[in-house]
């Protein structure tokens, strides 16, 4: 939702797990990166989650409404302030713990690992996680991919991070038609 309001909080995203609210988070897009909404305006996005197999329309609709309605309270804002709205629903939006997932996705992320293929995350892992454990898979599925390129090509020099000068310098030096392959850590 976006609001005609220059300010609704300093959050980034915010948890709600009362039963008397239908949404469990908000997000701040606005607080995210600016330019998200447009000078002096704010946008959020709510989440709530139901099972379609057990939902019907009406009942999906109801959710909406009342979540809507919710947010604005929340917000203390009123339906004059909202400039835009759109509804996403996302199927497969979380990941449902069950006995075949627990049997089938190890076998599936060896499977992928033997192709090279590091499946990681929360889509990639088929799992529920928080960003912080995505970021840390990602960080391990780059040091996993390094170590496999080094051993298939031990001419490859790892490298720190060096200055735009330092690469300058080393490019002057360097005669033409010359490749180094460097990794950075």
């Amino acid at each position: 939702m976006g609001f005609s309001v220059d300010s609704i909080g300093d959050h980034h995203w915010l948890y709600f797990p009362e039963r008397n609210i239908p949404f469990y988070r908000l997000g701040f897009w606005h607080n995210l990166n600016p330019a998200s909404a447009p000078p002096g305006k704010t946008a959020v996005y709510g989440e709530v989650s139901y099972n379609p197999k057990k939902t019907s329309v009406a009942q999906a609709q109801n959710i909406t409404s009342e979540t809507k309605k919710s947010i604005l309270q929340y917000l203390k804002l009123g339906s004059h302030h909202v400039i835009a709205e759109k509804i996403m629903p996302i199927k497969h939006a979380y990941v449902i713990y069950d006995a075949w997932r627990q049997k089938n996705v190890p076998t599936l992320i060896d499977e992928l690992k033997n192709e090279g293929i590091y499946s990681v995350g929360r889509y990639g892992g088929w799992k529920y996680s928080g960003m912080q454990e995505a970021v840390l898979d990602g960080r391990d599925a780059a040091i996993a991919s390094l170590l496999t390129l080094k051993s298939a090509h031990p001419n490859i020099i790892p490298a720190q991070r060096a200055s735009e000068e330092d690469m300058a310098q080393k490019k002057r030096r360097q005669p033409h038609g010359t490749h180094t392959t460097v990794l950075q850590k």
